[in-house]
């Protein structure tokens, strides 16, 4: 009987033994699985930003792109309105009588919408 009872005992305290060394090995591992955690919170944060830094380039790249093509067709209308206006001037110094008549009509035209309206 002595016997089962240091068994026991010597079973207990190795238990013991084995308890706290698992213990400490899971708190080792949960001190480096904090730190792996940490790491790659940093990691995405690290990420979110540059994402989002690039995202803001991409966006100035493309703003500045759309005003480019945006000044480009403000000048090729100017262009048109220019060769427009200079084509209609011309058509008016070769017909001046032609052209006094057309614009007499068309303002005869735009009065009558007009009176009708009132």
């Amino acid at each position: 009987m002595a016997t089962a009872a240091q068994k026991s005992t010597s079973n207990g305290s190795s238990t013991s033994a084995a308890t706290e060394k698992s213990m400490k090995d899971l708190e080792t591992e949960l001190a480096v699985l904090r730190s792996d955690i940490s790491e790659i919170t940093s990691t995405i944060r690290d990420l979110g930003r540059s994402g989002v830094s690039d995202l803001n380039n991409r966006a100035r790249a493309t703003a500045s792109e759309l005003k480019a093509r945006g000044a480009a067709q403000a000048r090729r209308a100017g262009d048109n309105a220019a060769a427009a206006y200079s084509s209609a001037e011309d058509t008016v110094r070769q017909n001046p009588a032609a052209s006094v008549g057309i614009a007499a009509g068309v303002g005869f035209v735009v009065g009558l919408f007009l009176a009708r309206r009132h």
